[in-house]
C-alpha cells in the first residue's frame, strides 16, 4: 500500500510540472521513466537506455547490457566465418579442390553447414555493422527508427535524414 501512495504521489508531482515538457511517465509502470528509456510491451518492464528487444536472447538490450549484446553478436559472426574458413579448407585438402562439382559432390553435409553458416554471418554480420553505426552516432536502434517522433533529434525543427543528431554523443569522427 506504502508503494501504491508513493507512486500516486509521484504521479501527481509529473502532472504538476511544466506541461510544455513531454511526460517522462510510464502509464504501465507507474513510474517516471529515465530519459532514453521505453516500456517493452514484450517483457512488461521499463528499460533503461532502451535499443531493441531481441528474440534471440529473449531479453531487452538496453543500457545495462548492450556490451555484452555486441560481443555477443560480434561472437557469432566471428565463428561463423570461421567455420566458413575451416569447410574451404576441407574442401581444398580433402576433396581434390575448390570446382563446384568437388564441393558439390565430396561431402553434402559440409556444404550445407557451409551455407548455414554464410546465412547466419551475413545477418549477424549486418547487424554487428548497424550495431557499430549507432554506437558511433550515438543512438539507439529505438532511436534510429522512431527519430521522428523525438524532438530533440531533429536540428532546427526540421526532420530529414541529413539533420537527425544525437544530443547524447559526439563520438561520430567528421567521416559519419
Amino acid at each position: 500500500m506504502v508503494v501504491f501512495k508513493e507512486r500516486l504521489e509521484m504521479i501527481r508531482e509529473i502532472w504538476e510540472q511544466d506541461s510544455s515538457k513531454p511526460l517522462a511517465f510510464c502509464s504501465t509502470c507507474l513510474i517516471k521513466r529515465p530519459i532514453r528509456s521505453k516500456h517493452c510491451a514484450i517483457c512488461d518492464r521499463c528499460i533503461r537506455g532502451f535499443d531493441h528487444h531481441c528474440p534471440w536472447i529473449a531479453n531487452c538490450v538496453g543500457e545495462s547490457n548492450h556490451l555484452f549484446f555486441v560481443i555477443y553478436i560480434f561472437t557469432v559472426a566471428f565463428s561463423t566465418l570461421l567455420v566458413m574458413m575451416a569447410t574451404v579448407y576441407y574442401w581444398r585438402d580433402s576433396c581434390g579442390g575448390l570446382s563446384y562439382r568437388n564441393i558439390a559432390f565430396c561431402n553434402p553435409w559440409v556444404t550445407y553447414v557451409f551455407i548455414l553458416c554464410s546465412f547466419f554471418f551475413i545477418s549477424t554480420g549486418s547487424i554487428l555493422v548497424l550495431q557499430i553505426y549507432q554506437i558511433l552516432y550515438g543512438m539507439t536502434t529505438n532511436e534510429r527508427l522512431n527519430a521522428h517522433r523525438y524532438t530533440h533529434f531533429h536540428e532546427d525543427g526540421n526532420l530529414s535524414k541529413s539533420n537527425i543528431r544525437s544530443p547524447f554523443s559526439d563520438r561520430c569522427p567528421s567521416f559519419c
